[in-house]
């Protein structure tokens, strides 16, 4: 016979491990996300993400293609923005930027340029060093005071500094890639002068290029400081001393992981170094001291991350960066001009997915802050934010729409052999300006538009509500998702209390 229908809720926490593409939607944990833009959890809830407003605009229609930071002595920071001329341009101030450091764009630094601070002073090096011919990018240093910047004049390969790539620091020297396998070092605290040549043909077996030379540490052994140096094929030498010219010097590892994507793909979070491969996101530290299989950091999206890698034979514009503060790591998989982040919390190892409206370029941190070029409009973003997108104006600036979309792995509420009618769910969220919400039913894997919209605008303050919002479909399994356009509110999903009638066992 068969037995009663019975009403049951539940009460269900948000997907606060966010997106999740690795595991199958049949048997997914609440505590990820199917799908989810624009959204953010701290581990307790999941929120839209906050805003980008625009810090700095241009007067000319040169677009912006980046932008850096420079910390001063003092304890202020330039930020320093590159224009569609390859000029360079002093926007600290913020608002419509005029500065021009480079007397008129003849400075030859591109959208993909690389930058690094010593003796508090910005260091630009150009990408065509690996990616063209190698002969049009000069080394240029600016020291946060002068009218202009300056041409670093080193000599190199060549006997110029054209034919050098990326920069980086290492006990008080800096360290220039070449076009091959070697490295090139000045003196101590050196910013002009003859560099050193050192070569590593002879020991990576894989030949290639390097795509990366510069300090790292070990976990576990935070007081010494390690050089690495990384080629495009995927093999690390591991080397401990002062110099490669000094009999401290010596080779204490060599490691092999997938190819690197670009050269700027290594960033640094706190003294690890992040490494963006062709087979997702690791940490130097777990393959130094890895003697088993790695563990990427970015397991649960990996199948993501290989599908949009996978056409970028030369992806120098995929980048990543630290944003210490809210605890996130952000990260560009395109070439240099994107329109999605992704983004993972440091504390939880949750992903994320923002759009941002229109097109940036990879973003950087300066004075605690997130900034990105808009490559289409002329401006430089501030970006988590306030709560909408683009709301300083510069000249014409309009307010633009974030779509929110969550949409939780599949739930069978405790029962997977009954079959349920879904009859209501009264989502816990706090909102701002009134609450507008759509939200609706997908039942046993059904990806469907959601059409259930409530609204309540009595009360603008930012406050809790509980609507009640029916529901249809008859099914073992739900996700309760969310799909809406938001523009100027703030909102946090808390919880969402699911109704339904049991029927029978099928």
């Amino acid at each position: 016979m068969p037995r009663r229908s019975t009403a049951k809720s539940i009460v269900i926490p948000p997907p606060t491990m966010g997106w999740n593409t690795k595991d199958p939607i049949s048997n997914m944990g609440e505590e990820y996300a199917i799908d989810c833009l624009n959204c953010w959890s701290d581990g307790a809830t999941v929120d839209l993400r906050k805003g980008n407003t625009v810090f700095a605009g241009n007067s000319t229609t040169q677009n912006y293609y980046d932008v850096f930071g420079l910390p001063l002595q003092n304890g202020t920071t330039k930020i320093l923005a590159v224009n569609g001329s390859q000029a360079l341009y002093d926007i600290t101030s913020g608002g419509v930027s005029s500065i021009d450091l480079s007397a008129g764009g003849t400075l030859l630094i591109d959208d993909l340029a690389r930058a690094v601070v010593f003796r508090n002073k910005i260091f630009f090096k150009g990408s065509n060093s690996i990616v063209g011919s190698g002969t049009d990018r000069d080394v240029y240093h600016w020291d946060g005071v002068s009218a202009s910047i300056t041409a670093s004049g080193f000599v190199g390969p060549g006997g110029d500094d054209k034919a050098l790539s990326s920069v980086q620091v290492y006990k008080s020297r800096l360290y220039f890639t070449g076009l091959d396998l070697s490295i090139w070092y000045g003196g101590i605290d050196s910013i002009t002068g003859t560099l050193t040549q050192f070569n590593f043909e002879s020991i990576f077996k894989n030949g290639g290029y390097l795509l990366f030379a510069g300090g790292v540490q070990k976990q576990g052994d935070l007081d010494q400081q390690y050089f690495a140096a990384i080629s495009n094929q995927g093999e690390i030498l591991l080397y401990q001393g002062d110099a490669p010219h000094l009999s401290t010097w010596s080779l204490v590892g060599h490691y092999y992981i997938a190819p690197p994507v670009g050269l700027n793909s290594f960033f640094y979070w706190g003294s690890n170094l992040v490494i963006i491969t062709r087979q997702g996101i690791l940490l130097l530290s777990d393959v130094l001291n890895s003697s088993e299989n790695l563990v990427f950091l970015s397991n649960k999206i990996n199948n993501f991350i290989l599908l949009e890698l996978a056409s970028n034979e030369n992806s120098h514009g995929v980048s990543g960066v630290f944003f210490a503060t809210e605890n996130m790591l952000m990260f560009n998989l395109s070439d240099n001009i994107i329109s999605n982040l992704l983004v993972m919390n440091t504390n939880t190892g949750s992903w994320w997915v923002w759009t941002m409206g229109g097109q940036i370029s990879p973003p950087r941190v300066i004075n605690q802050r997130v900034y990105a070029a808009e490559n289409t409009n002329a401006r430089i973003l501030r970006l988590w934010d306030g709560d909408v997108d683009k709301t300083m104006p510069i000249t014409s600036i309009v307010n633009q729409a974030r779509t929110m979309r969550l949409r939780p792995a599949y739930n069978y509420l405790g029962d997977r052999s009954s079959v349920k009618q879904f009859t209501e769910a009264r989502p816990i969220l706090k909102e701002s300006e009134g609450l507008t919400l759509t939200i609706d039913a997908d039942v046993d894997y059904a990806d469907t538009t959601p059409t259930s919209t409530v609204t309540d605008t009595a009360d603008l303050e930012y406050k809790a509500y509980r609507p009640r919002c029916g529901l249809t479909g008859i099914g073992k399994a739900v996700s309760i998702r969310i799909e809406d356009s938001v523009t100027t509110k703030r909102r946090s999903i808390q919880a969402i209390e699911i109704l339904w009638n049991e029927g029978d066992i099928v």
